[in-house]
């Protein structure tokens, strides 16, 4: 028969396992999340930024304007 010390240090030691795994799984979803919007709100940001600076004088004349481009492009 087990005594009532070794029940409970298994009991914390499944316990503490069941915890982290529980913790591992949070913080990698929450990475995952917060980059996802990230990378998206900065794709965003981009595409309105050309779509603004893009000028239309002709249906065949497309141009982008230079000086409504922010310098990185």
């Amino acid at each position: 028969m087990r005594s009532i010390q070794n029940r409970l240090a298994a009991g914390l030691l499944l316990s503490l396992i069941i915890l982290l795994l529980v913790q591992w799984f949070v913080v990698a979803v929450s990475i995952r999340h917060l980059s996802e919007q990230y990378i998206s709100s900065r794709l965003m940001h981009t595409a309105d930024v050309l779509v603004a600076a893009v000028t239309v004088n002709s249906p065949t004349d497309i141009a982008l304007d230079d000086a409504r481009l922010d310098p990185v492009f």
